[in-house]
């Protein structure tokens, strides 16, 4: 999946990775340590200007995990991050683009305020993603 060609982030700087000499791949391997071999760091802005960086650890590599035999009760126990929102015009256009990316949609689309609507997908390292229409300041501010 491409954040970029799905999303319509914009990348600020070329994708970094951990043979480079920039000041941010070196601190990232002061914080993980002498194990940490290889990492891609790619730098993004959202069409507002908001910061977006994704770290993708490639030595050593990581474990992919059995999704297809774990119950939801298991997977919120995983480690990495759960979940992240993100708001879209056409959440049901955007999950079958990503779904042919190798991405699965969870459960079914929920109705939320004001004519707005959500649903879940599963990225192919088991992250999960809510996309959301409407603007994320006025959903929230409808509820208590």
């Amino acid at each position: 999946m491409a954040p970029r060609r799905h999303f319509g982030f914009r990348r600020i700087r070329p994708t970094l990775s951990a043979d480079s000499e920039d000041a941010a791949v070196n601190h990232l391997q002061k914080l993980y340590g002498n194990k940490l071999r290889s990492v891609k760091v790619a730098f993004l802005s959202t069409g507002n200007s908001v910061g977006f960086e994704l770290f993708e650890f490639t030595d050593p590599p990581i474990r992919k995990p059995d999704l297809e035999n774990w119950t939801l009760e298991e997977q919120y126990q995983r480690g990495g991050f759960f979940h992240i929102c993100l708001t879209v015009p056409d959440p049901a256009g955007k999950c079958k683009e990503v779904c042919a990316d190798g991405a699965a949609q969870i459960g079914e689309t929920i109705p939320g305020f004001d004519g707005n609507v959500g649903l879940y997908f599963r990225d192919p390292y088991g992250n999960v993603v809510e996309l959301m229409s409407g603007n994320f300041e006025q959903l929230l501010a409808n509820t208590a």
